[in-house]
């Protein structure tokens, strides 16, 4: 087992680092891109940047690959800092409005100005971009997706993502937090 083990650790970080390759060439020509986007609309300017972005987020979701294998062999390590939240929500809700729109759906935020925790922020966006994509993919045309955060009396803070979607069947509830 041990074995085993030590062999998927080593496949998936040479799949981790094969899929870097190509993903540091695209975000290159992006770059190169913007470089001569003076000819652009301003929505073609920031088609560019979300592009951009969504390929910092292909990064991260590589490093999560190998986040994931880490945490099933225990070996998980947060990197617990001040994150703005208000922030963070926003940039998500940003990186999924053009989908949105183009699907015939909406997504905002409602969000106090001055939202800091202390969290991992990597494994926070994770947990956002799923929520969001989820709702996205299960909510009606001509609806919005809602993401309001508010502190809590308690001194955490709560993050809803609503929809107005049909729900998690009660049979699948159990399953909620297993993988896939």
């Amino acid at each position: 087992l041990q074995k085993l083990h030590a062999t998927k650790q080593q496949l998936t970080d040479m799949i981790v680092h094969d899929l870097q390759n190509p993903l540091t060439g695209i975000r290159s020509f992006l770059e190169l891109l913007g470089t001569r986007a003076e000819g652009l609309s301003p929505r073609e300017q920031e088609a560019h940047t979300e592009a951009l972005r969504r390929c910092d987020d292909l990064g991260q979701m590589i490093l999560n690959v190998l986040q994931v294998s880490r945490a099933e062999a225990g070996k998980l390590e947060a990197y617990i800092e001040n994150v703005d939240m208000a922030a963070l929500v926003h940039e998500s809700v940003k990186a999924f409005q053009l989908h949105a729109e183009q699907e015939g759906r909406s997504v905002s935020a409602e969000v106090p100005e001055k939202l800091s925790v202390r969290t991992d922020q990597s494994l926070m966006k994770r947990v956002l971009y799923n929520l969001l994509r989820n709702a996205l993919r299960h909510t009606p045309r001509g609806t919005t997706v809602r993401v309001v955060a508010a502190v809590r009396t308690e001194g955490g803070v709560e993050i809803l993502v609503t929809d107005n979607g049909p729900g998690i069947p009660t049979e699948a509830q159990p399953m909620l937090f297993e993988r896939f």
